[in-house]
């Protein structure tokens, strides 16, 4: 029997220990409502934070591509013993688990929830490597470059940024618009903000151009939100957000599907998205401070919360794009 076999084997013996048609007279009921929503990664400044709203039954580790540890929640009908609905994991914690440094190796995590829904961090390395952005944005709205100590280094860097800005984010940072500058691994400075870039779900794809937008209530005189436009039909075509200074953002390509309309009273903050999706975006709800869109779009996919950790705050947005949206995930204040 080989690991991947012996994976869905442990996989399939703690789901069933949830599973009703598995249950037995003598087994205590275990009193959890099957909400649909899989279990979702956040993006930590230490580590992964694993969200299961109906709690977590395992969570597995695998190190280039062999199991090698892995934690489970078997419910024994006492409270105390109930699957988390929350897990954070640490670097430091991962590397014990695994006997390796995470940074050095590929560790791909698997989340299983007591619904047998699962979600996976492909790339745990990677995924903490390309997470920490610095933006820097002006008053005006359009981003400028990041400066440097000598013109010619500027230059370079400017360079650099465009080519990033081309390939990850589908223009040019010395076009027009409110696309913010990106660094990596440089301390943010006056004018400058570092964010977190959370996990996308959905399915991206290289092909298609990608987006990093960040909100307009993040620059200026950090105007509220007070109008939600969104686009879909089968599936989600994007959505537009209007703000109190008359500015708008649109994300997505919002063509194809109808677009229904969402008035925010009074003007407020975006806390929340919830979505649905699969091999692309089915649909999205947004959820602000005095209310909440209800799901926009199509019905396939799996239902999913996108939301960053208490004491910050969503100020942006990310994903790839064709005809509609493949792929989505929340930029946060770190």
């Amino acid at each position: 029997m080989d690991d991947k076999e012996n994976h869905w084997n442990r996989m399939s013996l703690i789901s069933l220990r949830y599973h009703p048609t598995m249950r037995i007279p003598n087994d205590p009921y275990i009193p959890y409502q099957y909400t649909q929503m899989a279990p979702t990664f956040l993006t930590m400044k230490d580590g992964v934070s694993i969200r299961a709203p109906v709690g977590l039954g395992s969570v597995e580790f695998e190190v280039e591509g062999r199991y090698v540890a892995h934690l489970e929640f078997p419910f024994f009908g006492s409270s105390p013993n109930a699957p988390p609905q929350s897990y954070h994991l640490t670097t430091e914690q991962i590397g014990q688990l695994i006997k390796s440094d995470p940074s050095k190796c590929k560790v791909t995590i698997h989340a299983i929830g007591t619904d047998q829904r699962s979600a996976q961090v492909q790339d745990y390395s990677q995924l903490q490597k390309g997470s920490r952005l610095v933006i820097t944005t002006s008053p005006e709205g359009p981003a400028q470059p990041i400066p440097t100590s000598s013109s010619t280094a500027g230059s370079k860097f400017k360079r650099g940024l465009d080519k990033f800005a081309q390939k990850h984010l589908g223009q040019s940072l010395s076009a027009p618009g409110p696309t913010p500058t990106v660094s990596h691994g440089i301390p943010a400075g006056p004018g400058q903000m570092e964010v977190i870039k959370g996990i996308a779900v959905g399915q991206e794809k290289p092909q298609n151009p990608s987006f990093l937008t960040i909100l307009n209530s993040y620059q200026g005189s950090r105007p509220k939100l007070v109008r939600i436009d969104i686009h879909g039909g089968f599936a989600l075509d994007g959505f537009k957000l209007y703000w109190s200074d008359g500015s708008k953002q649109t994300i997505g390509p919002c063509g194809g599907g109808s677009a229904r309309t969402f008035k925010v009273d009074p003007p407020s903050r975006i806390v929340r998205v919830k979505v649905r999706s699969g091999a692309w975006m089915d649909a999205i709800s947004i959820e602000h401070e005095h209310g909440e869109t209800g799901l926009c779009g199509g019905a396939g996919g799996e239902l999913r919360i996108l939301e960053p950790p208490p004491g910050s705050e969503i100020c942006g947005f990310f994903g790839t794009n064709g005809a509609w949206m493949d792929s989505l995930g929340i930029v946060y204040a770190a």
